[in-house]
């Protein structure tokens, strides 16, 4: 969206990078960096005409630090928490990439409510597909019929689930019209989800 890639470029703005950089996180194809970026980051500056690999690699461990310090929670998410540990066994599965994600977590405080962080480095495959969900419930000793995937993303979390048999709650606030099915909850705000669990 646009607000990422103008939060990202003001971010990268207070880097030591040079203007190549700039340059790279100003176009509009930036958007693209969720597909490249870390291990692939040297394809992606490519196709800006920059073929420097230690330039590339400077770039990505530049960003990937940097993510690791952008912690903010949508609101109620510690409230909710709170709510919920005592309750549930509750692990994350992400696709974010090892070097930051436990960084995150660790950073925004999230760690003492989780018992397990799977992600798809571990797992070899990402979200959506139904294999990364099996590895997940295989993981965490969980039940399939037992377990409720949380997310907001409708293809990696709500679609993976449905696609391999977990049930889900899909945390939209922009209440966007579900595509082909229709989730097993739905939720507007985090403070609804304590009606429903």
């Amino acid at each position: 969206s646009t607000k990422r890639i103008l939060g990202l470029q003001s971010h990268f703005k207070k880097s030591t990078l040079d203007n190549q950089a700039i340059a790279f996180i100003n176009s509009w194809k930036f958007f693209a960096f969720s597909v490249f970026w870390g291990k692939n980051a040297q394809l992606g500056v490519r196709e800006f005409g920059i073929n420097d690999p230690a330039y590339a690699k400077k770039l990505s461990d530049d960003f990937l630090e940097r993510t690791t310090f952008k912690t903010n929670l949508v609101d109620g998410t510690m409230e909710l928490l709170e709510y919920l540990k005592p309750k549930y066994n509750m692990h994350i599965l992400s696709n974010g990439f090892r070097e930051v994600q436990y960084k995150k977590i660790n950073n925004s405080g999230l760690k003492p409510y989780f018992d397990k962080v799977i992600l798809s480095d571990d797992a070899g495959i990402n979200k959506p597909h139904p294999d990364i969900f099996t590895y997940a419930l295989k993981n965490t000793h969980s039940l399939r019929d037992e377990t409720l995937v949380i997310g907001d993303s409708w293809d990696a979390d709500i679609l993976g689930a449905y696609n391999s048999g977990i049930h889900q709650l899909w945390f939209n606030p922009e209440e966007l019209h579900p595509k082909g099915f229709i989730p097993t909850y739905c939720v507007k705000t985090l403070n609804e989800i304590k009606q429903i669990l």
